[in-house]
């Protein structure tokens, strides 16, 4: 018998028998299963029990919890830690001691003797504040029904989401921001930290893993004078986390706990001159996301950019461009705006040898551009293999020189050694995060989730980065 005969022989029982008592329950369970079977009949479909617009619908099951194919705010972890300051003003200034006193004078003095005055050196600093926002609307009818899965209210949910939007925003800024891009974006704390006395306070990597050893050596090297740093946190990418767990299990312990067994470790830490110092796995490290398939906001948003020159090797830098870097690349060009970013631009393949300095021209004939973002593509691999890898400022009023020195390598992260103290780091704060009305022009309820302030690094010295660390296994994103 087949699946619509006996679906047809079930109803058809069970409505003679007039009202359900316990003997057709199990009919009416058989019913549901024999429906969800049959390939006749889906769900929210007719039943398909005659020819009349009244048949029977099959019941939806709904799940009250809502999937998420993106990161949750367990992925937040800087923002989460860095210490919140109160600003009064949008010009935000503060002092520093950057001497005690001169380290020649011994102390000793002759009998008698009020010694000579000695005192203290102080630097002002100081960080403007910066506005984000994340703009969100609703319909009115998406305001009065109620949706699917919990929040039930679709306000609720949008600010839900657009303050985890504005969450991931604020912590890759507070990694990678970068004013001298974008002169509306502040200085993340890998830019404040790289800027402090040319550089002296970074390493560049050039693409190899770490060991725990190095880090070791890290924290030693800044806990010593005249630095006397003592970070209490090492950021690193997660897969960079996984392979630093993968040197120390050798010399640690698998747990054996009754029946179950631990491979690997919970939490990760490396022993400093003032005790063990953990590393924490910050997703929004990663930085290499793949280029944008279209663009964002088009009504808004600048033109696709126009290339004058094609990729060649005569541009201005210090190449990084090693022997094994030697290939085939293509680049993808992004001009991003104020309120969106246009679709990328693909450039021919350049042959790129060691010490190559590859140079592409932009045409700038759109005054809403920001900034350009730079993609590039795996060695010999295809266009569409294209990330990120480093912005560009837009030459206003001029064609803008795009000059790859490698600076930023495929597949690489960085590892930040910070201290959390407020004296040393700190998140200069103007306002409290707020959800604001905007104007309703058409029939849906417009508003924007606000944030106001900027990251100071007031004593770098006491920070270190470390750029291009790579891995044991390639990554490869999804």
């Amino acid at each position: 018998m087949g699946h619509m005969q006996q679906i047809g022989e079930l109803y058809k029982s069970i409505m003679g028998a007039g009202a359900i008592g316990m003997g057709q329950l199990d009919d009416v369970d058989r019913l549901n299963e024999l429906l969800r079977k049959s390939a006749d009949v889906g769900y929210q479909t007719a039943a398909g029990m005659g020819s009349g617009n009244m048949s029977p619908l099959i019941a939806q099951s709904i799940e009250q919890q809502v999937s998420s194919a993106t990161f949750d705010m367990s992925e937040i972890v800087l923002w989460n830690k860095i210490a919140r300051t109160t600003a009064r003003q949008v010009l935000h200034e503060y002092a520093k001691v950057t001497q005690r006193g001169s380290s020649l004078m011994d102390g000793f003095v002759a009998e008698g003797s009020a010694g000579g005055n000695d005192a203290s050196a102080f630097e002002r600093g100081s960080i403007k504040i910066k506005y984000m926002l994340n703009r969100r609307e609703i319909t009115d009818v998406a305001g009065l029904v109620a949706l699917i899965g919990v929040p039930t209210e679709a306000l609720a949910q949008q600010t839900e989401d657009g303050l985890q939007a504005l969450a991931r925003a604020t912590e890759r800024a507070l990694f990678f921001g970068d004013a001298s891009i974008n002169a509306l974006a502040f200085d993340g704390i890998i830019p404040q930290i790289t800027a402090y006395n040319s550089g002296s306070n970074v390493d560049d990597n050039a693409g190899a893993p770490v060991s725990m050893d190095l880090l070791e050596d890290k924290l030693g090297s800044l806990a010593a004078s005249p630095t006397f740093g003592y970070p209490d946190t090492i950021y690193v990418e997660p897969r960079v986390w996984r392979d630093l767990s993968r040197q120390s299990q050798p010399a640690g312990r698998i747990k054996l706990d009754g029946s179950s067994l631990t491979y690997g470790v919970d939490e990760l830490f490396v022993m400093g001159p003032r005790g063990k110092v953990p590393v924490v796995a910050a997703p929004f490290l990663w930085n290499h996301d793949a280029a944008p398939s279209a663009g964002l906001n088009l009504d808004v948003a600048p033109a696709t950019p126009a290339i004058t020159q094609q990729p060649t090797d005569n541009g201005a830098g210090t190449s990084a461009w090693l022997t094994g870097d030697a290939g085939t690349y293509y680049w993808k060009i992004v001009a991003i705006g104020a309120k969106g970013h246009s679709a990328a631009v693909t450039t021919d393949a350049l042959v790129v040898t060691a010490g190559a300095k590859p140079k592409i021209i932009i045409s700038n004939s759109n005054t809403s551009v920001l900034y350009y973002a730079v993609f590039r593509s795996d060695k010999d691999g295809a266009a569409s293999t294209c990330k990120f890898a480093f912005n560009v400022a837009c030459v206003t009023g001029s064609a803008t020189s795009i000059n790859d020195m490698n600076s930023a390598r495929n597949g690489a992260s960085s590892i930040v050694f910070v201290s959390h103290r407020p004296d040393i780091m700190c998140f200069a704060q103007l306002l409290d995060t707020m959800r604001r009305p905007l104007a309703e022009v058409e029939t849906t309820k417009p508003f924007a989730l606000m944030r106001f302030g900027a990251p100071i690094v007031k004593v770098p010295s006491k920070c270190w980065v470390i750029n291009n660390v790579g891995t044991t296994t390639p990554i490869t994103p999804a």
